[in-house]
């Protein structure tokens, strides 16, 4: 899955970058992040740069966490307000409540503010880098890898930036530029979470089930005789039994049994399984429910081609229609 970068709240030593690991480490560093963030705003209120971190933490508090979005978008959305009363020409305070409204599922405001934020600050490369999550979560391919391009030109050590232009490799279909691409980011920090992840689902998606299952063990040694331990176990005795079907069946119904908000793997992973297995109804339920729940996990639907099976079932159409990830 494609994660939003952690909140880089670019404010002298109130910088705060989130390694994301188990969900309650992220969790622990984001509220850390915002606490911090809360000080400078209480010592300053007219700080405006500290008001728009804020806001990106709470987005993300809310993506990687259990955090519910009644409790962290309304507040982030005033952030970022309140970061623009205090400077209209502040590229951070327009990419926060770009980022906000992208979670939101408000794409047109969304664009509006990362072009604006470009507009002002045409060296900010986090900016280029959500525009371009943007342009490719609406299946808007060609235009997201300009802005990608141009993002890793001007920040080439970011992690964020050059996982966001693997999964945009790999939604084009060009996996081997996508996996040398994350092996660039894996080079930057060896051990980061998120890069295993989509190393892991690349494998999956080119049917290396060996290598996915041993990437899959070193995100669940990040949780020792936890439910991702026991997932990884059965989707490893899955496949050595009855080879891809047990995999992917092992995989759905380990996650559907264990499955929580802030958890490594997600219900739209299940999704994906379950349309391998040629299960379309019960995909398309969890994919449903994701889009009525404007769970940012639905922005992966465009180019994720483990759901090819779907694609010409007319309910895939009208379900990116609802989710407004197609024009």
């Amino acid at each position: 899955m494609e994660l939003l970068p952690g909140p880089q709240a670019r404010v002298g030593d109130l910088h705060v970058p989130v390694r994301l690991g188990r969900a309650a480490q992220a969790e622990a560093a984001l509220r850390q992040a915002i606490e911090r963030l809360d000080r400078a705003v209480a010592a300053d209120p007219n700080f405006a740069l500290a008001w728009a971190a804020r806001a990106e933490a709470l987005v993300l508090l809310y993506v990687y966490t259990s955090t519910p979005d009644t409790e962290a978008l309304p507040e982030a959305r005033r952030s970022a307000h309140r970061a623009l009363e205090l400077d209209s020409g502040l590229a951070e305070a327009h990419a926060a409540l770009g980022l906000t409204a992208h979670t939101e599922f408000a794409w047109e405001e969304a664009e509006r503010e990362f072009r604006k934020a470009i507009e002002l600050s045409p060296g900010y490369a986090m900016a280029y880098h959500w525009y371009a999550s943007l342009l490719k979560n609406r299946g808007r391919f060609d235009e997201s890898m300009k802005v990608r391009e141009r993002a890793l030109e001007l920040d080439p050590l970011s992690i964020p930036i050059h996982m966001g232009y693997g999964l945009m490799l790999s939604a084009a279909g060009r996996d081997e530029e996508a996996e040398a691409m994350y092996r660039k980011a894996m080079a930057l920090d060896p051990g980061h979470f998120g890069i295993l992840m989509n190393l892991g689902a690349l494998d999956e998606r080119q049917g290396r089930f060996e290598e996915a299952l041993a990437k899959r063990q070193m995100i669940a040694s990040l949780d020792p005789g936890g439910s991702l331990s026991e997932i990884v176990a059965g989707m490893r005795t899955g496949w050595r039994s009855e080879g891809a079907e047990g995999y992917w069946r092992a995989k759905a119904e380990g996650i559907l049994r264990f499955s929580r908000p802030g958890f490594a793997f997600h219900r739209f992973e299940a999704a994906e399984a379950l349309a391998q297995l040629g299960r379309i109804d019960e995909a398309f339920e969890i994919l449903e429910g994701l889009v009525a729940a404007r769970d940012p996990s639905i922005y992966q639907i465009n180019g994720e081609q483990l759901l090819e099976p779907l694609r010409s079932d007319p309910r895939y159409r009208a379900l990116l229609e609802r989710a407004g990830l197609i024009r």
